[in-house]
């Protein structure tokens, strides 16, 4: 939900109904009392739709100042730099590999021969890091501000 949404919602029950009986109160003149809601509402949606605007700036100049520092990273020859995003990956590969292909085998092979059955991983962590490693959550970001 977008912060215009949150405002949207606050006007049409919280702050504009607020603000609808305070004039309402005021004021005599039922017509003008109208006018000079809608014309509060326009002005605290205009408000917020330039917050919103501001937060996405900001996002983008946050994403931008990342993606330099991702590459200045991945350019560098030292493997303490440039070399843990790949083993992050190799291992949350592996350990996908082994929690979905050869855990169910071995869990099948441990039946047949009475064997306890293997441990099972974390898969809501393995998939957080993964979803992470692929830049999934920025899409999902970048999809939510659209």
């Amino acid at each position: 939900m977008s912060i215009i949404d949150k405002i949207g919602g606050l006007l049409g029950g919280g702050l504009g109904g607020k603000i609808a009986e305070l004039v309402g109160n005021r004021i005599e003149n039922k017509a003008e009392a109208a006018k000079l809601v809608h014309d509060l509402n326009m002005a605290i949606g205009e408000r917020a739709h330039e917050l919103e605007l501001a937060l996405i700036d900001r996002d983008k100049q946050i994403a931008s100042e990342q993606s330099k520092t991702n590459q200045i990273e991945a350019a560098s020859d030292s493997v303490l730099k440039s070399g843990w995003r790949p083993m992050t990956g190799w291992v949350c590969v592996a350990a996908l590999a082994y929690q979905m292909v050869f855990r169910p085998l071995l869990a099948w092979g441990s039946a047949i021969c009475s064997w306890m059955p293997p441990p099972s991983l974390e898969i809501d962590t393995l998939l957080t890091l993964l979803f992470a490693l692929l830049g999934l959550g920025a899409y999902r970001t970048y999809e939510k501000t659209r």
